[in-house]
């Protein structure tokens, strides 16, 4: 029975995960130019794929594949962190792939390519990465989920994206996957 067993934080899970209005969806659509490269990429693969940002963070240089069933589209493979103990003890595959447009893959294929001599550098396998400072460009760091967040609601706040009862909208890296353009896709509606 459940009584034998302690669930630590179960009040942070009471709550579902509001999803992004459509209006404010649509404004961050309008701005999201306005965020740094590696940033911009991040809003366009989570908006349109519904990855959680620790799938993408994580990506490596081997993530883009061609479809081996249409031109039209490439894959995008990445580890689902959050389910990968389950996936690994009942056997299940590691990686998964979702399809993104030839212009979101070109976006990708740029990064990887642009991020080729910092591979080299650190010996580390991912395509994410920002100079820790300006003066030391040769230190690089992992880009991180809460600077992402910061900075997508820095462009919140500075264009006073809000929800209809004039509520600043919080931005949050679980929301992206809670999309109604991402349902939709999930759905194949």
């Amino acid at each position: 029975t459940l009584n034998q067993f302690i669930f630590y934080n179960s009040s942070n899970m009471a709550k579902k995960t509001e999803i992004i209005p459509e209006g404010v969806a649509m404004q961050l659509d309008k701005h999201f130019q306005e965020l740094n490269e590696n940033h911009r990429l991040i809003y366009e693969i989570l908006a349109l794929t519904g990855l959680r940002i620790k799938e993408v963070t994580l990506w490596k240089k081997d993530s883009l594949m061609p479809s081996k069933t249409s031109s039209e589209y490439m894959l995008l493979s990445y580890t689902p962190h959050k389910t990968l103990n389950s996936r690994k003890q009942t056997g299940s595959y590691t990686k998964l792939e979702v399809a993104i447009s030839l212009d979101l893959a070109n976006k990708v294929d740029d990064q990887i390519r642009k991020t080729e001599k910092i591979r080299l550098l650190t010996n580390l396998p991912y395509i994410l990465y920002g100079n820790v400072t300006k003066k030391q460009s040769e230190r690089f760091s992992m880009v991180q989920e809460s600077g992402f967040v910061d900075a997508a609601n820095r462009l919140i706040k500075e264009h006073q994206l809000c929800v209809s009862e004039g509520i600043l909208w919080r931005y949050t890296s679980r929301q992206s996957g809670n999309t109604l353009a991402v349902t939709f896709v999930v759905t194949g509606t």
